[in-house]
């Protein structure tokens, strides 16, 4: 292992800018501006407490043995660190405990949604997730997908996130106090919402597709998923090989979103139905319900695949400090 001489290192300034970049990272993926929002002594005590994990490192990196002591070393100092700012008590008899109680809120987190889905009627996309992250571990493969993801979208997975975790709240709001549409302005609102969620599922599907691939055992490079018009996407989440996601073609309805994208649908508020058209052609009549139904089912389902990359991240780490302890 290679020597470390704490005087090559100011601490200070190391502090300062790791700092910073934390907040920078935390207002693109949430866009607010995070700096504005943080008084100077909550910027102190976060300087200080990376200034104190720092030095810490330096000290055990120079009087340990090897790596794995150094490893188990900071993930102790790492779980107690966030323990402290989730506001739990440190545990003495195992100073790991923190990390999964941790692991255990993030994924309660998680459960709350998929509770979500249930009541709103569509718990199966989150449960093909789950489940499909389950299977990435067992074979060995969680790794190479995640690897794959940060190298494919390293920032316009920042632009999403910040898109979605900025409505998702607005979204929910509308479907659980609208549950009935009463009127042509929340019909509109719906539609819109549905030309928007199947731009998403654009953004989304080709992660759902790789993961699919991978675990077929078909090389595939991510990038080349992308980019593609949703029908061909739609198409492929079809395709009998990929049968674990087939179910996800189900919320999608490409004749719908281009009525919707070219204004080329008519709201009949007396009957309460929308007749949707496609150059001039007539598609389909959907009663105000079933474009609620529509509306929802393609929510829960985005949201969905929008937790892969998370739930996958933390069964993993759960699995590992598990291991270690």
């Amino acid at each position: 292992m290679n020597d470390t001489n704490s005087a090559e290192i100011d601490i200070e300034e190391v502090s300062e800018e790791l700092t910073q970049e934390c907040m920078r990272l935390f207002s693109q993926i949430f866009g607010q501006d995070i700096p504005s929002q943080t008084t100077e002594e909550q910027l102190q005590s976060a300087e200080d407490q990376v200034s104190e994990l720092l030095e810490d490192w330096i000290q055990v990196a120079e009087s340990k043995e090897n790596d794995e002591e150094i490893t188990e070393f900071m993930l102790t100092k790492y779980s107690k660190i966030s323990g402290e700012i989730l506001g739990m008590e440190p545990s003495n008899e195992d100073p790991l405990a923190d990390f999964i109680e941790i692991y255990e809120q993030i994924e309660g987190i998680m459960n709350d949604m998929r509770e979500c889905h249930e009541i709103l009627g569509y718990p199966e996309y989150y449960d093909i997730v789950d489940s499909t992250c389950e299977e990435l571990i067992y074979e060995g493969k969680a790794t190479e997908f995640m690897e794959a993801i940060d190298e494919s979208f390293p920032y316009d997975m920042r632009l999403f996130l910040q898109r979605v975790l900025s409505s998702y709240d607005e979204k929910l709001e509308l479907i659980l106090e609208n549950p009935e549409i009463q009127n042509a302005e929340t019909v509109e609102t719906y539609l819109r919402m549905y030309e928007r969620q199947c731009e998403i599922f654009k953004t989304t599907v080709p992660i759902l597709i790789f993961s699919c691939e991978l675990l077929n055992d078909r090389e595939v490079d991510l990038g080349d998923l992308t980019g593609k018009r949703l029908g061909n996407y739609i198409d492929m989440v079809s395709a009998k090989s990929r049968s674990r996601i087939n179910d996800f073609a189900d919320s999608v309805d490409n004749e719908y979103r281009n009525s919707i994208a070219h204004n080329d649908y008519l709201v009949l508020p007396i009957e309460n139905q929308v007749e949707f058209k496609y150059e001039e052609e007539p598609v389909d009549t959907l009663p105000f319900c079933e474009i609620r139904d529509l509306c929802v089912e393609i929510f829960c389902m985005n949201q969905s695949v929008f937790l892969i990359h998370t739930m996958l991240q933390n069964k993993q780490n759960k699995k590992a400090i598990e291991e270690i302890r």
